[in-house]
């Protein structure tokens, strides 16, 4: 694991302290004070993907994932959950339906990618849509031309705020993030934004 995933996975494993567990599907759940109900986590962080998990991915989406986003997917997770949703990087979902192995995987690619892409104004074939935040569903993409992550609205794709890389951006979103919690993951404020802007 180079040093990039190393910085990112010592943020989400923060709460470790409160306990892990494995899943059945390799889904690392992270986080579970005594105040969360039974099947509640603060974090889930899902395994990587294989070559052949990236050509269904690539399908799904009916367009190429960008290379850092492809290279994150291999080499540390498919996507994870912070704390509920608030902040979100999505990936592939294998299993369809309501049971609780079904629920340990991210949210689709090909949502944003492709069923909701019409919904949103001023989106470039150049943009690949990431993940979001459940604040406002704010979402996150990024732009294949210029590699740089872009965070806009839900239904608009103009830039509100962009950082130089994915890296950087999980990196300081989550440092940023845990501000926003005490020591074991309850919210300090619950009606302030959590976006970056």
């Amino acid at each position: 694991m180079t040093n990039k995933y190393l910085k990112i996975k010592q943020l989400l494993f923060r709460y470790e302290k409160y306990g892990t567990e494995l899943t059945e599907n390799g889904t690392i759940l992270i986080g579970h004070p005594d105040y969360l109900p039974k099947l509640w986590w603060l974090i889930q962080l899902y395994p990587k993907l294989e070559e052949n998990d990236i050509k269904v991915l690539e399908k799904e989406c009916d367009m190429p994932i960008p290379h850092q986003y492809k290279e994150f997917l291999l080499h540390f997770a498919n996507g994870f959950d912070f704390q509920n949703g608030d902040f979100t990087l999505y990936g592939l979902r294998k299993i369809l339906g309501r049971s609780i192995e079904a629920s340990r995987q991210p949210f689709s690619l090909k949502t944003p990618n492709r069923s909701e892409r019409n919904l949103i104004k001023n989106v470039k074939n150049s943009f690949f849509f990431i993940g979001s935040y459940s604040w406002d569903g704010s979402r996150l993409y990024i732009d294949i031309d210029t590699q740089k992550v872009h965070l806009c609205s839900r239904y608009d794709a103009k830039s509100l705020y962009e950082w130089n890389n994915l890296e950087d951006m999980i990196i300081s979103e989550l440092t940023r993030l845990y501000r926003y919690y005490t020591e074991d993951g309850k919210p300090i404020n619950e009606h302030i934004s959590m976006l970056p802007i």
